[in-house]
């Protein structure tokens, strides 16, 4: 386990919203989702990379393209295929990833992301592990620290109790 949760998701995915146009998705409808429901597939249907969530009806279609351009009519393929093979989705977006993040043949349809999008989310998200284990280990000590005072009162009230006691008889 990563430990990381649906951070890195989440972070990812809010980079390619805010790259979204407004006819393409709306980001509430995808921002406000559950991110644990999501299944990632690498190479489905020749696709590069599919983020899924059934329950959310919702498919993140990826494809990776490393120092290498298009190939004829590829991206459009993979539009028509998603269309057909995730059609009880509410939600379909394409996203193009490359090295410098340039435009795919078809950028009314696929949004552009670069590398660096992806490297940001990814260290966004092992800042925020790092923070809840710090904020996990502070709130530790503030247990420890409690009981001990806790131990101390009633060690004292218990002093008090006994001392009443003796000065009765």
């Amino acid at each position: 386990n990563h430990g990381i949760g649906d951070s890195f998701l989440k972070e990812f995915i809010t980079k390619i919203v805010q790259r979204c146009s407004e006819d393409m998705c709306n980001p509430f409808d995808i921002l406000l989702q559950d991110f644990y429901t999501y299944q990632i597939y690498r190479e489905a249907n020749n696709m590069d990379i599919v983020l899924l969530s059934k329950e959310e009806k919702t498919a993140i279609i990826i494809e990776n393209k490393i120092w290498s351009g298009e190939s004829s009519h590829q991206l459009n393929k993979y539009l028509e295929q998603s269309r057909l093979e995730y059609s009880d989705c509410k939600h379909l977006l394409y996203v193009f990833l490359t090295p410098d993040g340039y435009d795919s043949s078809n950028p009314y349809k696929w949004i552009s992301i670069p590398y660096e999008d992806v490297i940001n989310a990814l260290e966004n998200a092992i800042k925020e592990k790092e923070l809840r284990i710090q904020r996990a280990k502070e709130r530790e000590i503030q247990k420890q620290e409690y009981e001990k005072q806790k131990a101390e009162k009633a060690k004292n009230i218990e002093e008090f109790w006994n001392n009443l006691k003796v000065g009765e008889t």
